[in-house]
């Protein structure tokens, strides 16, 4: 009898500690549901969403080299962390005839930006006399966007 009480004493023990050790877990993914909350990929879907959400009026930027030949345009600026080049997330500008354009969503308030002409050559936007100083003793354009249905 002894002995069944301690075999028991020990199930109970490790149990306890398995249940313990389980509970450590925060997250469980729900592979039955379908719903994307619970993965990875799921997760980085629902911030994209919230982030073009945020994103709510559009705005077309357009560039017209003058007939200078260049490889890419792309816009950096407050909304996309400035990015150098746009594989570090630049919005590139598509080339249609002579002229580069982007239309985006844009948050809503003012927004600071520059072109970026070959990954390389960051300039104000000649389409627009919107421009102010960075505090660096360089100067950005903006554009001032509103959100309509908010």
């Amino acid at each position: 009898m002894a002995g069944r009480r301690m075999h028991t004493w020990s199930c109970a023990v490790a149990v306890s500690l398995l249940a313990a050790s389980c509970s450590l877990l925060t997250k469980v993914p729900d592979l039955t549901s379908g719903s994307p909350e619970d993965d990875d990929a799921g997760g980085a879907a629902d911030a994209a969403d919230a982030a073009d959400a945020a994103f709510c009026a559009p705005h077309t930027f357009t560039y017209d080299p003058k007939g200078r030949v260049l490889n890419s345009v792309h816009i950096g600026g407050s909304f996309n962390d400035f990015p150098k080049t746009i594989a570090a997330g630049g919005w590139p500008l598509t080339k249609t005839g002579a002229t580069w354009t982007l239309t985006r969503n844009l948050p809503s308030g003012r927004n600071f930006y520059k072109l970026v002409l070959n990954e390389s050559e960051w300039i104000l936007d000649p389409s627009t006399p919107n421009e102010l100083p960075d505090g660096k003793g360089n100067k950005n354009s903006f554009v001032d966007s509103t959100c309509s249905d908010r």
